[in-house]
């Protein structure tokens, strides 16, 4: 990953405090906390969607009242209850076609945004293993 990718003007630790874009294999690292996930909406039931992370994790999103729906692909805030329980602060659509390159992309930029040494640190990376 370039230096040119890390967010310019913020500490790891800064971003980590934040609400960070995360992979469905870290959300248990971030149980308590707000961050954002990119997910292929598997099912809408109207007040919960069934959703599948960038690196093939399937989460329960509890929405708010009145939202809708409509992309295949969602980037939510959401609020992390456990690993596979989150609760929607905030939700922007992506679209319907995103492809698998562009997925595998997302995936990569994230792993890698949640890894120290991307920051010029030593360390182990925030995903488990």
């Amino acid at each position: 990953m370039s230096e040119e990718s890390v967010p310019v003007g913020i500490t790891f630790h800064e971003y980590l405090r934040s609400s960070p874009p995360v992979v469905g294999r870290a959300l248990g690292c971030f149980i308590g906390r707000y961050v954002h996930v990119t997910c292929e909406v598997l099912e809408f039931n109207g007040a919960i969607v069934k959703a599948r992370t960038v690196d093939n994790c399937e989460v329960d999103i509890v929405l708010l009242e009145e939202t809708t729906i409509e992309d295949k692909f969602v980037r939510f805030e959401v609020y992390v209850e456990s690993r596979t329980n989150l609760i929607m602060a905030t939700c922007e659509g992506l679209g319907n076609d995103l492809s698998e390159d562009d997925i595998v992309r997302i995936n990569n930029l994230v792993i890698a945004l949640l890894k120290p040494e991307t920051w010029g640190l030593p360390g182990a990376p925030v995903t488990p293993a």
